[in-house]
């Protein structure tokens, strides 16, 4: 049974994934933090008259440097031992989106995402020209060498994967068994601004030792983030593949527009894309018009957390579903 919520709230507001899989005991609390702290950060950009597109970027700058999560500094490594990143965000005031796909020569993403959105006529970079995009474009944020952007969390579990016979995609799809005990999933945000913009952003480390070049969901439109002022918008998580073949943020649009809240509309999608590919995950979603923020996920866990002005410094968070967390108080 997934957990789904609904927060009626009024913008500004911020809300944050840390990615849905397995999460071990010894990340909860450091999870919950982190998606705390970013929420707090993208908070105070819409707090001191900052855009919805520089909520998000912000927030998810702050978790792509945070080794907890896989994007970024921490991202997970493929088959040969690499880092290759991916990530994208969404403008719903002009339906615009960048995105990046196996980058390896910058620590954020997301931030060169943003500059490929706005600093070029195209919505995509991947391989070496996202390289060579992000070099150019983001000079202070080159890495020397790749070894710059891997921790030992990430090279631990590469290690371990040496042995590890099962397909990648049991990561997301085996709920409770050992296999999603794995990291192996994205960091996202979605907020709207004081003048009723909405921007979302999704970055990744990827699947461990999946093979190179291996592209999930989080940078494709649509997929991993959607937005558009006349809706909303979300960020998904989750098995990549899955939430890649059924158009996971363009569905969760549709179903608002047809009158579903933002909870909902992701639990629905979510079940669907369990019953049509096996695959789980996670999806935070606002909704335009009064319509609030919402969140679903159908993993044994999801770190997650929500800010808003009429909060004031409060930041509503959680990893586990209700019914977990009552048991542990």
């Amino acid at each position: 049974m997934p957990l789904t919520k609904n927060f009626p709230i009024a913008p500004p507001f911020i809300i944050i994934h840390g990615g849905a899989w397995d999460i071990p005991t010894s990340l909860m609390s450091l999870s919950v933090t982190g998606v705390q702290k970013a929420a707090s950060l993208g908070l105070q950009k819409l707090l001191s008259n900052g855009t919805s597109l520089d909520a998000v970027e912000a927030a998810v700058q702050y978790l792509e440097s945070d080794a907890v999560f896989d994007a970024g500094y921490g991202s997970a490594l493929t088959r040969e031992g690499k880092v290759e990143m991916d990530a994208i965000i969404c403008s719903g005031i002009s339906e615009n989106h960048g995105a990046v796909a196996c980058l390896t020569s910058c620590k954020s993403a997301v931030k060169v995402a943003r500059k490929v959105m706005e600093e070029s006529e195209h919505t995509m970079f991947v391989g070496k020209g996202a390289d060579k995009f992000g070099i150019e474009k983001c000079p202070e944020d080159v890495v020397a060498g790749e070894e710059e952007l891997i921790s030992s969390y990430a090279k631990e579990h590469w290690e371990r994967f040496q042995d590890y016979a099962g397909p990648v995609n049991e990561l997301f799809n085996k709920s409770g068994e050992d296999v999603q005990k794995h990291p192996g999933d994205t960091v996202g945000a979605v907020a709207v601004d004081k003048h009723g913009n909405f921007a979302s952003a999704t970055s990744t480390g990827g699947i461990p030792f999946c093979e190179s070049g291996r592209v999930g969901d989080s940078p494709l439109p649509g997929c991993g983030a959607d937005a558009d002022n006349e809706v909303g918008a979300c960020s998904t998580t989750g098995h990549g593949e899955s939430l890649s073949r059924v158009k996971a943020s363009r569905r969760v649009l549709e179903k608002m527009e047809n009158g579903a809240s933002p909870g909902l509309a992701a639990e629905e999608v979510l079940g669907r894309m369990l019953k049509v590919t096996g695959g789980r995950g996670g999806i935070i979603v606002a909704k335009a018009n009064g319509g609030g923020v919402g969140f679903s996920f159908s993993t044994v866990k999801m770190p997650w957390a929500v800010g808003c002005e009429e909060w004031g410094e409060k930041i509503e968070s959680g990893i586990l579903p209700e019914w977990e967390d009552d048991e542990e108080k």
